[in-house]
This record gives structure tokens, C-alpha cells and sequence, in this order.
């Protein structure tokens, strides 16, 4: 009977703890300008109810009475709170740091598509360098098939006049022999004629043999010049590789000041985040923590039979806890809180007291049926909400019973306002179960940890 009224009266307090009225807010979301604002996220604050603003930046949601204001959230805007009213018109104003930081990270990808854009070029016009040069190569052999071919025609030139020198010699020498005579007279004359001929011819020739070894050197020049030429690409190219490496080496260092800029964002969001919810709730200092709660003993075995004299073994049922228990602890920041506590157990079902008297009257054994647990607590939360999970971890030791206290448990965290908190947990705990041994009339006692399942509603402040 116990048990049940314990059971509807915990039902009782969660059901009022749950139950709240809701109220309907609409209204607009403008920036500076009076432009409507699409997209923005309007929260209940210290809810985790939520819309965004349609065409026309409009928005309607349902929000607990308790709620007097509404945030207001949009990319590249200051967030607003807004008391709650029947028709509202918020104004969001524009975050120029977040406008200067994406202008600025615009810019940088601007520059490197530009420092890309080069590189291409610089790469074109490598390639038509390359182009240049093999059709310079082409030139020089043509020029080099040009030169053998003169060789070749002065040669066959050169044979030619022998040729035609022999014959005009042997026609010479007939025409001598025929007209000795006659020409005797006329020999000096026609010997000085020839003399003076072949120094024309001398001269001619020698002119002409002067101006082929002009025209080799011009050849020469000409293909010193394009090995010159030639050089001087290469050196180009040289220099070229050299500045695309160059290139490349700022375009890695570009990319890795990026890289270090958005991991700088990252860690600056994620201080403000915590900024901004130390800004809402006290996170560091001292808290008192006050729990009530009450625990169901499992049956262990043997542990849930008592041996009685002249009777056998007699299976008893479990026992039922409830205790309160007191923390004084320090938060160090919004996850980790340590600290030390104790309370007080008491339980409302004894297994081996009948009227008092435990059973075997001869004896006169008492079992106790309350303990004081001191403790040390650890609790550990996530997130950065108002309502968020909790892990809690207490260890200590049971003086009256001198048995060992252990509970671990998970539960919720429900920030009230900055400094108080209400804490509901599931948990397992240790209890003391007494042990009583009548044996041919020797008594024999002890208490053991027992599991037992618990549930806790706590005040923090």
C-alpha cells in the first residue's frame, strides 16, 4: 500500500511539473531597410521550440506562456531577442564582421583563381615558345640543304669551265698549228691578249671564290645566331619551371592560410558558443544540490533468505529505500562538477523485524534500519542547452552498517534560470541489506551491499 501511494504521488509531481499553456505569437522579420527576411529561424528561448519565416519574412509557432521572449537567428544578421506579443515586427541588423569575413574569403578565392588564370597562360606560352623554336630548327635545316646544294653547283660550275678550258686550249693548239704561220707575226700580240685574259679570268675567279667564303660566313653567322637563340629558350624555360614552381609554392601556401583561417572560425564560433552560454547560466562557483529519491532492492540469491530455528529457510520480499541526500559541490566549468555529500536512508520495508523484535525473541537482535552515506560526486554534462543529459557518479561508505555506497545514474539537466537547476535521474545504488544467521541458538550478523534501482528528483542552486 505504501508502495503504491509513493508511485502516484511521484506521477502526481511530474505530471504538474509537465503540464503548461501555450500561446500563439506571429509576426514579420525585417532588416534595416525594412526588407523582408526569408529563411530566419525564430526560437522560444529556453524552449527548444523553433520556426523559420516564410515569403514576406512572416512566422507563426505556439510557445508555452511561461515564454517572454523569442530569439531571432539569420546568416550574415545579428541575432535578437524580442519580448513575446500578439503581433510582432523584429528588425535584424546586418553582422559586418561576418559581411567582411566572407568578403574576405571571397577575395582570397578570387586571387587564387587569378594566380591559376596566370599559370595557364604561363603555360601557353611556353608551349608556343616551343613551337617557335622547333620551326626555327626547320629553318636551319633548310638553310644547312640550301648551302650543300650551292657547294654542289659551284663544283659542277668548276668541272664545267676545266672542261670547257681543255677544249678551247686544244682548239688553240689546231688552230696554232694550222695557222703558224700566219699568226707568227701576230703571236707577242695574241700571247699578251691571252695573258690578259686569263688575269681577267683570275681576277673574276678569285672575285667569285671571295664572295662564296662571304656567303659561308653569312651561313655561319646565321647559325650562330640560332644557337644563340636556341640557348636563350632553354634559359627561358629554365626560368619559366622556376617561376610555376614558385607559383605552385604560393598557391600551397594560399591554401594552407585558408585552411588556418577556417580552422581559426571554427574555434572562434565555438568560444562565443561558450561565451555566450556562460552568459546564460552561472558555469563555475559553488552549488548545493539537495536529492530525494527512492530505490527498489533486487533479491540476490541466498541474501533474500533467513535461516530460523528449528523452521529451514524462509524466502522474505525486498526492501524499498528512500532517501535525501545533500551536495555541496564546484562547478569548474559548463561539463565537470565535484564535490562531497551525505544524507540520510531509510527503509520502509524490514525483512526481519517483526514488531519490532527480531525474529528469535531469545536474542533480542535489532536490525537497523536507517544509515547516513557520505560520498564523494562527480558529475559530468553535454551540450550547451538548457535542457541537456547528465551523467552522476557518487562513491562513499554507509557508518552505521559499514558497507560500501555506490550510485551511478544518467538523467536530465533542466536549467530553471542562471543559477538554479533541476536534475531528474535514473540510477543504481547500493544499499544495505542485513543478514541474520540463527543456527542452534548463535546469532550471526552482517550487512552487505545490495543493487538496488533508484529514481531522483534534485534541486540545484
Amino acid at each position: 500500500m505504501k508502495k503504491l501511494f509513493t508511485v502516484l504521488l511521484l506521477l502526481a509531481v511530474c505530471l504538474a511539473l509537465q503540464a503548461q499553456d501555450f500561446t500563439k505569437v506571429k509576426g514579420v522579420v525585417v532588416d534595416a531597410s525594412g526588407t523582408p527576411i526569408v529563411g530566419a529561424t525564430v526560437t522560444a528561448v529556453g524552449t527548444k521550440v523553433s520556426t523559420r519565416t516564410g515569403s514576406g519574412g512572416s512566422f507563426e509557432l505556439m510557445v508555452p506562456s511561461s515564454v517572454r521572449y523569442v530569439r531571432v537567428q539569420k546568416s550574415m544578421y545579428l541575432a535578437k531577442n524580442a519580448a513575446v506579443s500578439g503581433s510582432m515586427r523584429v528588425s535584424l541588423e546586418i553582422d559586418k564582421e561576418a559581411a567582411e569575413r566572407a568578403a574576405a574569403e571571397k577575395a582570397a578565392a578570387a586571387k587564387a583563381a587569378a594566380e591559376k588564370a596566370r599559370i595557364a597562360a604561363e603555360k601557353a606560352r611556353l608551349a608556343a615558345e616551343k613551337a617557335k623554336a622547333e620551326e626555327e630548327a626547320r629553318a636551319r635545316a633548310a638553310e644547312e640543304a640550301r648551302q650543300k646544294a650551292i657547294r654542289d653547283s659551284i663544283a659542277q660550275v668548276e668541272k664545267e669551265r676545266e672542261k670547257e678550258r681543255i677544249i678551247a686550249e686544244a682548239r688553240i693548239r689546231v688552230a696554232v698549228e694550222m695557222r703558224a704561220k700566219a699568226i707568227r707575226d701576230s703571236l707577242a700580240q695574241v700571247e699578251k691578249e691571252r695573258l690578259e685574259a686569263e688575269a681577267r679570268a683570275r681576277a673574276a675567279e678569285e672575285a667569285r671564290q671571295q664572295a662564296i667564303r662571304d656567303s659561308i660566313a653569312r651561313v655561319e653567322a646565321r647559325q650562330q645566331a640560332i644557337r644563340d637563340s636556341i640557348a636563350a629558350v632553354r634559359a627561358r624555360e629554365i626560368f619559366v619551371r622556376d617561376s610555376i614552381a614558385a607559383a605552385e609554392a604560393r598557391a600551397i601556401f594560399v591554401r594552407d592560410s585558408i585552411a588556418a583561417a577556417l580552422k581559426q572560425q571554427k574555434k572562434d564560433a565555438r568560444k562565443a558558443a561558450d561565451a555566450e552560454y556562460d552568459a546564460r547560466f552561472r558555469n563555475r562557483g559553488i552549488e548545493n544540490t539537495i536529492e530525494f529519491g527512492y530505490a527498489y532492492q533486487l533479491p540476490m540469491g541466498k541474501m533474500r533468505e533467513l535461516r530460523y530455528l528449528y523452521s529451514g529457510y524462509r524466502s522474505m520480499s525486498a526492501l524499498h529505500p528512500v532517501f535525501v541526500d545533500y551536495t555541496l559541490s564546484y562547478r569548474f566549468n559548463r561539463i565537470i562538477s565535484i564535490g562531497i555529500g551525505a544524507g540520510f536512508i531509510y527503509n520502509l520495508k524490514s525483512i526481519v523485524i517483526e514488531n519490532d523484535i527480531i525474529v528469535g525473541t531469545d536474542e533480542g537482535w535489532k536490525e537497523k534500519r536507517f544509515d547516513i552515506p557520505v560520498y564523494l560526486d562527480i558529475k559530468t554534462r553535454f551540450g550547451r542547452k538548457a535542457v541537456r543529459p547528465l551523467l552522476d557518479i557518487k562513491g562513499g561508505f554507509y557508518p552505521v552498517t559499514k558497507s560500501l555506497f555506490i550510485d551511478g545514474g544518467l538523467g536530465l539537466e533542466v536549467r530553471t534560470s542562471k543559477r538554479t537547476a533541476i536534475n531528474f535521474t535514473a540510477s543504481v545504488r547500493t544499499t544495505p541489506f542485513f543478514e541474520v544467521d540463527f543456527a542452534l541458538g548463535s546469532p550471526k550478523t552482517r550487512y552487505a551491499p545490495c543493487l538496488s534501482p533508484s529514481a531522483r528528483l534534485g534541486f540545484a542552486f
